[in-house]
């Protein structure tokens, strides 16, 4: 993230040639690891590579318990980092769409609110 904190993160690749592929992000103050069957779904059916990272302070990540707080677009903008980081890497294609219901919907909506280049794609 921007203040150098590091946050865990999940990535789950199709078993398909190499990408890049458009990417569905999930962010969560939850378990970041995915039910397998979902993993497979969005995966190797659907064709997306799944990213599930923990907000910041939860689990074993560094910085302060702030869910929500540093989401948004206030000091830390922890979604706008995460999707900027996505678009940076090889694997992706330049899309990025979030999903998630409850705080993981929330973490959505926060992200939406920085003005990120990507909106249009949630």
């Amino acid at each position: 993230m921007r203040d150098g904190v590091n946050l865990a993160t999940e990535i789950y690749i199709p078993d398909f040639p190499p990408g890049p592929y458009p990417v569905i992000l999930q962010r969560t103050p939850y378990d970041r690891h995915l039910e397998p069957d979902l993993a497979t779904t969005i995966t190797d059916v659907l064709g997306y590579i799944c990213v599930s990272q923990n907000v910041r302070g939860t689990y074993d990540l560094e910085g302060e318990p702030m869910v929500f707080l540093s989401d948004g677009w206030g000091e830390l903008q922890d979604g706008y980092d995460c999707i900027d980081w996505i678009v940076e890497q090889d694997w992706c294609d330049g899309s990025v769409g979030m999903m998630g219901g409850s705080a993981p919907g929330m973490t959505q909506y926060m992200a939406a609110g920085t003005g990120h280049r990507l909106e249009t794609e949630f």
